[in-house]
């Protein structure tokens, strides 16, 4: 088993910007110690006959055309008809920025 330094794990932590106690930084070098043995034990796995793959599953997406629909459209009028805040036919909504920024 790997164990990690107390430095090795301060350094981790200060990378995160992490301030750890003495009994976190303890409980840390095992936790991160079987983390690290973990992906040691995937170095032994045997790949070199394994064909890449970018699914596991072997599904495709079903995609719809894109097109309008004007049954179930909104038109601007009806949108528009919901308030009573227009201009121009917009709508008018609060200012979110600065004119000066």
């Amino acid at each position: 088993m790997a164990k990690l330094s107390e430095k090795q794990v301060r350094y981790v932590a200060g990378l995160s910007r992490l301030t750890l106690t003495k009994a976190e930084v303890k409980n840390f070098q095992t936790e991160l110690s079987q983390i690290i043995d973990h992906f040691s034990e995937l170095n032994e796995v045997e790949v070199d006959n394994v064909e890449p793959m970018s699914h596991p599953t072997g599904l495709t997406d079903v995609l719809a055309d894109d097109e309008p629909n004007p049954t179930s459209s909104l038109t601007s009028n009806k949108a528009l008809n919901a308030t009573n805040k227009i201009h121009n036919n917009y709508f008018v909504v609060p200012q979110l920025i600065d004119k000066e920024d």
